[in-house]
């Protein structure tokens, strides 16, 4: 499975409940402005707590990792999801996105034995012999 069959994927089981998220004004304002404010400063988060802005950041630099251009993680995504989730999500989704946090945390627990930010990356993707992964 590459990531964008992925990424179709969650869209459909989540019914694109977020969907909207991404084209309200107040969400496009906040993508905008959100690099120039966060420029040359340290960043403190503002929905996340530290430990799941770094699991945020390990999601990131594993959907769009870096190539010949910068990944997810390069360009501070994770840090424009934990603005986005403060200023621009209901509390409806941010639930959705708190509670999904959850569950990889306690797999990741329950499979290694660490929070899914302390993963090598070579172990919280999935194995490149699993069924349906390329």
């Amino acid at each position: 499975m590459n990531r964008r069959n992925f990424l179709q994927g969650l869209a459909a089981a989540t019914g694109c409940s977020m969907a909207p998220l991404y084209t309200n004004a107040s969400a496009l304002a906040a993508a905008s402005s959100f690099f120039n404010q966060i420029k040359d400063k340290p960043y403190k988060a503002q929905y996340f707590s530290s430990e799941q802005l770094a699991s945020v950041y390990q999601i990131c630099s594993l959907l769009i990792p870096a190539t010949e251009t910068p990944g997810a993680a390069e360009t501070q995504s994770h840090f424009f999801v934990d603005r986005f989730l403060a200023k621009c999500a209901d509390e409806r989704d941010q639930q959705l996105v708190s509670n999904a946090l959850i569950s990889l945390e306690e797999r990741s627990f329950s499979i290694h034995r660490r929070s899914f930010a302390e993963l090598d990356t070579t172990l919280a993707a999935p194995p490149s012999s699993s069924p349906g992964c390329r």
